[in-house]
């Protein structure tokens, strides 16, 4: 009972579920697709409720901005000459999406800076 109690507290005092959003174009066409790709079932009279994308009032959430189609988060991938980051040699923004597409994306550039990091080696 106390663990049930004590998780039922943290998901009501949870500010990213608890406070709502004032972001206006809340859309997820883009989770959907991400879940589907993996193998999961969308069903789309209780989406919002099983990913907890509405807060008590019923008004979207910050976690639902997060992962809208469409956001005000900016992320930043930044490649710099050398060790001392005094010279940028690259910057590429991802943002203003889905932050799982954007994370997806910087993912994805990470792993190429791998890769060239391992060509220089060689």
């Amino acid at each position: 009972m106390i663990k049930i109690r004590q998780r039922n507290d943290l998901l009501i005092t949870d500010i990213m579920l608890e406070t709502p959003t004032h972001f206006g174009n809340i859309s997820f066409k883009i989770f959907k697709i991400m879940l589907t790709e993996r193998g999961y079932h969308i069903d789309d009279s209780s989406f919002e409720q099983n990913f907890k994308l509405k807060t008590f009032s019923n008004r979207y959430n910050l976690l639902t901005e997060l992962i809208s189609d469409h956001n005000s988060i900016s992320l930043a991938f930044v490649k710099f000459n050398g060790l001392d980051k005094t010279s940028v040699s690259e910057r590429s923004e991802y943002g203003f999406e889905s932050i799982l597409m954007a994370l997806d994306k910087i993912k994805t550039r990470l792993s190429i800076v791998k890769i060239d990091a391992l060509l220089i080696l060689q």
